[in-house]
C-alpha cells in the first residue's frame, strides 16, 4: 500500500524536480536547491579550471655548471590525484625553450649556443644539455627560459607556468688545484710512513684548556721573562753584536731553493711514534732540566765572565770570513757556498782530497799517469798519430777510386744513395743475397732451377698420350653440344657444335636467312615499281603538288585575293551593308579611347575598375602594412577606414627574424582607437619572449571599423636596437559600397 505524504516530504521534493534558478523563493523545494547546488558547484570547478587545478608542476634547480659537463634540467608535472601525468597527456609542440649566456656581465645572447630541445616521458618534460667547452668559458651565466607547455588533466587543458633556470658556469678544476696548492705548502703528512699523519699530530699540543701552540712555544717559552730569547739575547749581546748578520752567514733556510718548501719539511719533526713537535721542541730540549732555556741560562751567565776575554771582536771575524748574505743573487750563506752535501762524515776535505784529488785510481797521481801514457801511444811510430796519418793519406786514393765505380749517388735527384737505389727492405735477417737469391733465384719450388725443368716438361705436357690441354680445354670430338649461356666447364668442341647446329637450324640458320633476304629484295623491286608508276608514283605527285601551288597563287581566289577581301571587312561594315553594326563599333572603340586617355594606361584603368568591383559591400578584401619596432615607445596607425565603415574578420603581425641582445622592447599590442578600444593582439600575447623569429600573432573575430577609426600598434619599453620590420594583414569586408582600409 502507499502510504500518505506528509508535508514535510512534499517540501524535499522528488527526483524529477526541475532545478532552482536565482533567488530563494518560499515555492521551490530542497530537491530543486540541491539540483542548482550541483549546478552552480559545477559552473564555479569550471571557472576555477575545471579538473585542470589538479594538476601540479616542480621544477628542477638552477646548479652551478662546469665547463663541458651535460646537465639535466627537468619539469615535473603531476596529477594531485592520480600521481604522474601519462606522457600522451603531455603537450610540447608549442614549446618554446630558448638558452642564452651572459659574459663579463653582458647582455644575454643565444649567438654560437648550441640550441636547447626538450623531450618528454611520464610525469616530466626534460633535457640533457652538454655546455660545450668551445660555447662556454668559466665565469659565464647561464640562462633558460621555457614556456608553451600544455597537459590534459581529467579532460580539461592545464598550461604550465613559464620555468627559469640561470646560474654560473664553473670549473671544478679551479677549487683542486687550490687545494692542491695548498696541499703543497703545508707538506703531505698523511703519506708519513710511521705516524704523525696530520699537522695536529704533527704539532703535538696537549689537550689542555689554553694551552696553545703559541701560549706553550712564545708565552711560556720564548717570551719569558727569566729564560727567554730576549733574556738569552742580553747575555748573548756581551759576546755577540751582531747575532742577525752571523745568522745570515750561516744560512737563511727559508731561502733555500730546491728544498725544506713546505711546513713539515721546515718543522723538520722525525717520523718517530711520540716524537711529537712540542715533545721533541719544549719537552726535550726548551724544558729539559739538564739543557733547557733555564740551564742555558745560567750556563751562559757563568761563562760570560771566562769568553769575553778570549773573544772581544766578533765584528773582525766576520769581516775575515767575509759578508756572505750582502751577495746580490743566491749562495747567501758559508754553508751554500761550500755546497758540501748533507751526509754523515762527508766533510769537504774528505770530498776534495781524499776521494777526488788524492784517490789511488783517478787522483791527480793517477791522472797524470794516464795522461803519460796516451801522449806515448799518440806518439807510436807504428800505430800513433802520424802512422793513423799516413794510412789515411793512402787510403784518399783507394776511396775515389771506389766512389769512381759506385757512382756518384748524392748527386742524383731521388736515389742519392747506394742504400735507396737498391730498395731492400728494412726487415730482419733479409738482406739483399736473402731477397734476391734464397727467396727468389733459388727458391726450391719457383727458382731459376724449377722454372728450368717446368719449361724442359712443356713439350711432354703438351703433348703425347697425356694431351692435358686438348683434353681439358679443346674437348673430344663425341663432346656433346652445348646450349644456353657460355660457361667455364663446356669444351671448345661443345661450343663448335653449338654453333654448327645454330647455322643450320631451319628457322633461324644460314638457309632460313637467306629465304628472309630473298623475300626482302621481292618486297623492294614492288615498292620501287609503285613509286615510278605514272598515276599515283612520285612523279605524278609531284604534278599535283605544283598545280596545288598555282591555285594559291591564283590572284582572283588565292591566298593574296583572300587576304585582300579580309583587309576590306572594316571599310565594307561601315557602308550600307552594315550600318547599325559599324556604329556599334565605333561607340567600342570610342569608350577604349575614352579609358586609354583617362590614364594613358589600360592596366591602370583596369586595375581601377577591377579595385572598385572589391571594394562592393560583401567582398572579402585584404589589406597589408609594415610596422618597424626600432621606434621609441609610443602608438603607431598601422590602418585607417576609408570612404565607408568595414567588418574586420581576421588580423595578423609577423616577425622577421629573433630581436637584437640588448633590445629595450618589452611587449606590444595591437587596437583600435576606439574611446573604449577593440583589443586585436594583447600585451601578454606581444610579450617580447614571444617574438621570436618569424613568429605569427594572429586574431579572429567580429568588429566593426568605421570610417576614420585606426587600427594602430603601441610599443611597449623602448626602440628594438636595430631596424626590425613587421608586417601586418588584415581581412575584411566593405558594409557600403566603395569601404577599405588604407
Amino acid at each position: 500500500m502507499k502510504y500518505p505524504e506528509t508535508q514535510s516530504i512534499v517540501d524535499l521534493g522528488r527526483i524529477d524536480t526541475p532545478a532552482a534558478t536565482g533567488a530563494v523563493t518560499d515555492t521551490d523545494k530542497a530537491m530543486a536547491y540541491h539540483k542548482q547546488n550541483v549546478t552552480n558547484t559545477e559552473a564555479i570547478l569550471v571557472m576555477l579550471g575545471g579538473a585542470a587545478i589538479q594538476m601540479r608542476t616542480a621544477q628542477s634547480i638552477s646548479a652551478a655548471v662546469e665547463e663541458n659537463a651535460l646537465q639535466q634540467f627537468s619539469i615535473a608535472i603531476m596529477d594531485v590525484d592520480t600521481g604522474a601525468v601519462a606522457s600522451a597527456n603531455i603537450d610540447i609542440t608549442g614549446i618554446s625553450a630558448v638558452i642564452e649566456k651572459s659574459t663579463g656581465g653582458g647582455a644575454f645572447s643565444a649567438a654560437g649556443l648550441t640550441a636547447i630541445t626538450f623531450g618528454k616521458e611520464n610525469g616530466r618534460v626534460f633535457v640533457d644539455y652538454q655546455f660545450k667547452a668551445a660555447e662556454w668559458t668559466v665565469g659565464d651565466t647561464y640562462k633558460i627560459v621555457v614556456t608553451g607547455i600544455e597537459a590534459t588533466v581529467g579532460g580539461d587543458t592545464a598550461y604550465i607556468p613559464a620555468m627559469v633556470w640561470s646560474n654560473f658556469i664553473v670549473e671544478g678544476a679551479d677549487l683542486k688545484t687550490a687545494v692542491d696548492a695548498i696541499q703543497t705548502d703545508l707538506g703531505d703528512f698523511s703519506a708519513r710512513v710511521q705516524n704523525l699523519k696530520s699537522l695536529l699530530a704533527v704539532l703535538g699540543v696537549p689537550d689542555a684548556d689554553n694551552d696553545t701552540l703559541y701560549k706553550l712555544v712564545y708565552t711560556d717559552m720564548l717570551a719569558h721573562a727569566d729564560h727567554g730569547l730576549a733574556n738569552l739575547k742580553i747575555l748573548i749581546d756581551a759576546n755577540q753584536t751582531d747575532l742577525n748578520s752571523l745568522l745570515a752567514d750561516v744560512g737563511d733556510f727559508s731561502a733555500r731553493t730546491n728544498n725544506l718548501k713546505s711546513l713539515l719539511a721546515v718543522l723538520g719533526v722525525p717520523d718517530v711514534d711520540d716524537g711529537t713537535l712540542y715533545k721533541l721542541v719544549y719537552t726535550d730540549m726548551l724544558a729539559s732540566a739538564a739543557h733547557g732555556l733555564a740551564a742555558l741560562s745560567t750556563d751562559i751567565g757563568t761563562a760570560t765572565s771566562a769568553v769575553g776575554g778570549v773573544q772581544t771582536d766578533t765584528t773582525a771575524l766576520l769581516a775575515d770570513i767575509g759578508d756572505f748574505s750582502g751577495r746580490t743573487y743566491n749562495l747567501k750563506s758559508l754553508m751554500a757556498v761550500l755546497g758540501v752535501p748533507d751526509a754523515d762524515t762527508d766533510t769537504l776535505y774528505k770530498l776534495v782530497y781524499t776521494d777526488m784529488l788524492a784517490h789511488g785510481t783517478h787522483g791527480l797521481a793517477a791522472l797524470d799517469a794516464d795522461l803519460t801514457t796516451i801522449i806515448n801511444d799518440l806518439a807510436n811510430e807504428t800505430d800513433g798519430l802520424g802512422a793513423l796519418k799516413d794510412l789515411i793519406d793512402t787510403a784518399d786514393s783507394a776511396i775515389d777510386a771506389v766512389q769512381t765505380d759506385l757512382g756518384n749517388f748524392s748527386g742524383q735527384t731521388y736515389m742519392t744513395s747506394l742504400l735507396t737505389a737498391l730498395g731492400i727492405p728494412d726487415t730482419d735477417s733479409k738482406p739483399l743475397y736473402t731477397v734476391l737469391v734464397t727467396d727468389l733465384l733459388g727458391h726450391a719450388t719457383h727458382g731459376l732451377v724449377q722454372l728450368q725443368a717446368d719449361i724442359a716438361a712443356i713439350p711432354t705436357t703438351m703433348v703425347g698420350t697425356d694431351n692435358a690441354f686438348l683434353a681439358s680445354v679443346g674437348g673430344a670430338l663425341d663432346d656433346a653440344a652445348a646450349s644456353g649461356a657460355v660457361d667455364d666447364a663446356t669444351t671448345a668442341v661443345g661450343y663448335i657444335k653449338q654453333l654448327v647446329t645454330l647455322l643450320l637450324d631451319g628457322t633461324d640458320g644460314l638457309a632460313a636467312l637467306n629465304a628472309l633476304i630473298d623475300t626482302a629484295t621481292t618486297d623492294i623491286g614492288t615498292a620501287n615499281t609503285a613509286l615510278t608508276e605514272g598515276t599515283y608514283g612520285l612523279s605524278a605527285l609531284q604534278v599535283l603538288i605544283a598545280a596545288l601551288q598555282t591555285d594559291l597563287d591564283n590572284g582572283t581566289d588565292g591566298l593574296g585575293a583572300l587576304k585582300a577581301l579580309l583587309d576590306a571587312i572594316p571599310t565594307t561594315m561601315v557602308g550600307t551593308d552594315d550600318a547599325a553594326l559599324a556604329t556599334d563599333l565605333a561607340t567600342m572603340q570610342g569608350n577604349v579611347t575614352d579609358i586609354l586617355t583617362d590614364t594613358g594606361t589600360a592596366g591602370v584603368v583596369l586595375g581601377t575598375k577591377v579595385a572598385t568591383f572589391k571594394r562592393l559591400a560583401g567582398e572579402i578584401q585584404m589589406a597589408e602594412a609594415t610596422v618597424d619596432l626600432n621606434q621609441a615607445a609610443a602608438d603607431y596607425d598601422v590602418f585607417t577606414g576609408t570612404t565607408e565603415d568595414c567588418w574586420l574578420i581576421g588580423f595578423s603581425i609577423k616577425m622577421p627574424d629573433d630581436l637584437c641582445s640588448d633590445t629595450t622592447l618589452t611587449s606590444i599590442s595591437v587596437q583600435t582607437d576606439d574611446s573604449t578600444p577593440i583589443e586585436l593582439i594583447g600585451v601578454d600575447a606581444g610579450a617580447v619572449a614571444n617574438l621570436t623569429a618569424e613568429a605569427e600573432l594572429t586574431w579572429e573575430g567580429k568588429c566593426r571599423i568605421n570610417a576614420g577609426t585606426k587600427i594602430q600598434l603601441t610599443i611597449a619599453g623602448g626602440a628594438e636596437g636595430a631596424e626590425y620590420i613587421t608586417t601586418a594583414t588584415a581581412e575584411y569586408r566593405a558594409i557600403a559600397d566603395g569601404g577599405y582600409l588604407a
